[in-house]
């Protein structure tokens, strides 16, 4: 019945503004946000649906946003990553270098570096700047993400055991 209306509104409103131009995208795009609130509650099902209604709504119009100033400035931006491959190549390869350095580790991505060093006659091994990139997935992150290979069962499959263990 929504979209019978915004169809009846666009067709015979005497104004022709943004909003009854795309008055069916409009109630499309809350029907959704209203949905995504009700069923996934990102906030928590103790917290109001208003509430997470505007989270959502929020997160839906920075993604929204987002790819509208990208459509909006693709032209200027193209121009800028073909004027600049270097620079724009750089992004991707950064962010592929840090994500082999902490697969890996940092130590055998550039061991080489350390190699070349001793060749030389430079012990950079013992420094602390060295000692301190070797040691930092493990040190900081395995730490902070433990569970991560200790969690065998899926997310709610604790609540729900504990739960029968009590009911017997």
């Amino acid at each position: 019945m929504a979209f019978g209306a915004a169809w009846f509104i666009t067709e015979y409103s005497p104004k022709q503004n943004f909003f009854t131009k795309n008055l069916a995208l409009i109630i499309t795009v809350v029907s959704v946000v209203w949905l995504l609130a009700n069923y996934w509650m990102p906030l928590g099902a103790g917290i109001s649906l208003l509430w997470n209604f505007i989270f959502v709504a929020a997160i839906v119009s920075v993604i929204l946003g987002a790819f509208y100033l990208l459509e909006k400035y693709y032209v200027k931006i193209l121009n800028w990553c073909l004027a600049n491959k270097v620079k724009f190549l750089m992004i991707p390869t950064i962010v592929i270098l840090f994500g082999t350095t902490v697969w890996v580790g940092f130590n055998s991505m550039f061991g080489f570096v350390a190699t070349g060093f001793d060749k030389v006659g430079v012990n950079i091994r013992t420094t602390s700047v060295w000692s301190g990139l070797i040691s930092f997935p493990s040190r900081s992150w395995k730490r902070i993400y433990a569970f991560i290979g200790r969690r065998k069962l899926p997310f709610n499959a604790h609540f729900y055991a504990s739960c029968r263990s009590r009911a017997k």
